[in-house]
């Protein structure tokens, strides 16, 4: 864990501080002193003499003071870096930022670089932030460790807001945003190449201090999935957490050998393990600045459910709010009674009072500003967006100027705007602007940036910690592979999770069969049974069966040569509905519980419902009532219904099962046949 001392040192040694005005060294330098650090700042450079009016020291081994108080910045050369962290441990400094770039992101010799890196961390006991890294900017300590300007004057603009992100470039684009948007944000942290230090160190600095009110990440890789959503779920039951997550995570590339593996990708187990730990999943840059823009402390500490009323003086862009609002699965708030009575009372003019409430084209600041303040009186969980088009009787500034004092009015609501147009707009977008009042262009942009609160409130009901795995009892480890056909089915049945009566298609098994039967080609030479033709149903006598057991004998012979590759009769299942239960392992997240749609097209209709494997009855059912095909699992258009808790519970027996075997990668049981009493399974296939 970083201690304090690492984002509020007492004092910094920079090593690489430069005598030349367009040397990051001399940069970092300047940030520090122009940023009001009060500690005691070190400049180390081999040359000495003075930078800045401070006193340079040639070496880290000439500074005097306690060594934990000490945050030692390096900016130099990659390939000098190593000696420099080699002489600091040996010394006993521990808090290192290491700006240096030319490592794991340089190519193999910079994978080697940064591998002794991790060596001399771990033999030091170091913290280290980097390599590749911007620095970190702490606004509290007025600490500007970084190569990036930043403006600590107006501290009436701090928004607790904390971001941390793995892109450079990125953080630089953020740290120019905001000081266009004078948004004072409290931490700011580059984390470079994670070599030592990540996400996880900063998050639970993050967690702790409660001036910090909501965090953003900007992630390329994860590393640690269940700790990091574990902290994640922790840190969202008290302030909202922002991910704009990169790429996917590194799943394997190998084709997947199961339905489950084919459907469940690396990029859906990153959605579900963010979506499980709470956060708000941003989907591009567009997402991330307009949240950012709408972003308000108040707003998200005290509203307790998704409310959004729409004020317009025109009726298109208020139709256009309310269609994006269906789009992304909110219905807009109905005006109450009360709201309506007084809209009545005082804005007569007005011909009807729906939701977007539409003040009419001639609408004055004046009438805005009842109206607006009719709203927020009779509605206090509401939010409440301005649309405003520049129409002939229109003042936009002196109506932007009305949102502005009503927003100070009431500084727990979410007052912002979308004023659409040109050059008839440019004052009044930049008044709000100077108010830190949330301006956009188009209404789809508002309601967008505002789904972001409705989501986040809406997540947090009911909402549980996600539990690191605890201790089990080890499972005998199964054997590589494909896993033998017909012990898959004894191990489904160890998990109380029924399968259908099979037999091994010896002829001294079969004189009790009961027809009709199905004949099965299983076993590693028949991973796709149906596609390979492995598969003859509603086999109704010995004779039929016997036929169907000399073709399979005479087109499969040489494979069924392999001990490993054998024939099994079942029972015919006598049920409708086919579904398909399953889990894939990913490599961060751990197993992926998947339910839905069965049979041969599984793979093409893709009614699939997906979980994290700390599944429990509640969010079983859950996850089986979202598929499009519940309402016939619960008996529509009069057709019988199935067993549901049948089928929930075996989904949750099958969470037991993936979290026991850790050596399974991939499990489908498909189709897992649900009746109206009761569940079977009727196929299965396990890669072990």
């Amino acid at each position: 864990m970083i201690p304090k001392t690492f984002l509020e040192p007492s004092a910094i040694a920079l090593v690489g501080a430069s005598h030349e005005p367009k040397k990051i060294g001399y940069q970092i330098l300047k940030n520090l002193i122009t940023g009001g650090f009060g500690g005691r700042i070190f400049p180390v450079n081999l040359k000495g003499g003075k930078i800045l009016g401070r006193p340079v020291f040639k070496d880290l081994a000439a500074i005097r003071q306690k060594k934990g108080e000490v945050l030692v910045a390096i900016a130099i050369p990659a390939a000098a870096v190593l000696a420099e962290i080699e002489k600091a441990g040996r010394l006993g400094f521990k808090n290192i930022v290491i700006i240096s770039a030319g490592f794991k992101e340089s190519g193999p010799a910079g994978q080697v670089r940064e591998a002794e890196l991790k060596n001399l961390a771990a033999k030091y006991h170091l913290n280290i932030l980097g390599p590749n890294c911007l620095g970190f900017i702490n606004r509290a300590a007025k600490l500007n460790l970084s190569f990036a300007a930043a403006d600590f004057s107006r501290q009436n603009f701090d928004t607790g807001l904390a971001f941390f992100s793995q892109s450079g470039a990125l953080g630089s684009a953020f740290l120019d945003w905001s000081t266009e948007r004078a948004l004072g944000f409290r931490l700011f942290v580059s984390l470079g190449n994670k070599a030592v230090c990540s996400e996880i160190d900063f998050l639970e600095i993050a967690l702790k201090d409660k001036n910090i009110k909501a965090v953003y990440l900007y992630l390329e890789g994860i590393t640690a999935g269940p700790k990091l959503i574990n902290l994640l779920s922790r840190l969202t039951l008290q302030k909202p957490v922002f991910v704009l997550k990169a790429g996917q995570t590194v799943a394997g590339s190998q084709a997947a050998l199961s339905h489950t593996g084919s459907l469940v990708g690396s990029q859906t187990a990153v959605e579900l393990g963010l979506h499980r730990a709470g956060a708000v999943i941003l989907d591009d840059l567009d997402d991330f600045f307009a949240s950012l823009e709408f972003f308000k402390p108040s707003v998200w500490q005290e509203a307790q459910k998704p409310e959004l009323i729409i004020v317009s003086n025109a009726g298109g862009p208020a139709v256009l709010s309310a269609d994006q609002a269906a789009r992304l699965g909110f219905k807009l708030t109905v005006l109450d009674n009360k709201i309506i009575k007084e809209l009545k009372k005082y804005l007569p003019v007005l011909t009807s009072f729906n939701n977007p409430l539409d003040l009419l084209g001639d609408a004055d600041p004046k009438r805005y500003a009842q109206a607006l303040e009719i709203i927020l009186k009779q509605a206090p969980q509401a939010q409440v967006l301005v649309l405003l088009t520049a129409q002939t009787m229109t003042e936009p500034l002196a109506t932007a100027q009305v949102i502005a004092k009503l927003a100070k009015k009431y500084p727990t609501r979410s007052l912002f705007a979308s004023f659409i147009g040109g050059q008839a707009l440019i004052s009044a977008k930049a008044y709000l602007q100077t108010q830190r009042l949330a301006c956009f262009p188009t209404p789809e942009m508002a309601i967008k940036a505002w789904q972001k609160l409705a989501v986040y409130l809406e997540n947090r009901r009911g909402f549980k910690i996600y539990p690191l795995a605890t201790s089990r009892p080890v499972k005998k480890v199964l054997p590589s592979g494909l896993f033998d056909y017909l012990a898959s089915l004894q191990l489904l049945e160890s998990y109380q999770i029924r399968t259908i009566k099979t037999t091994k298609c010896v002829s001294s098994h079969l004189k009790t069969i009961k027809f009709p039967v199905v004949l099965k080609a299983v076993g590693p030479s028949f991973v796709h049974k149906s596609d390979q033709g492995a598969v003859r149903l509603n086999l109704n006598s010995h004779r039929e069966l016997a036929l169907a057991v000399q073709d399979f004998h005479h087109r499969f012979a040489s494979v069924l040569k392999n001990k490993l590759n054998y024939l099994v009769v079942q029972e015919m299942a006598l049920a409708k509905q086919e579904l398909i239960l399953g889990f894939k392992r990913d490599p961060i997240f751990g197993p992926i519980l998947m339910v839905g749609q069965g049979g041969i097209y599984s793979e093409i209709f893709k009614d699939v419902r997906f979980s994290l494997a700390d599944l429990d009855l509640k969010h079983a059912r859950e996850l089986v009532s979202s598929l499009k095909i519940a309402p016939i699992l619960r008996g529509a258009r009069g057709q019988q219904a199935v067993d549901i808790q049948a089928l929930v519970k075996a989904l949750v027996a099958l969470a037991r099962l993936a979290n026991d075997h850790l050596e399974i990668k991939e499990l489908d049981i498909n189709p897992l046949f649900a009746k109206a009493r009761g569940i079977v399974a009727t196929d299965v296939r396990i890669i072990v």
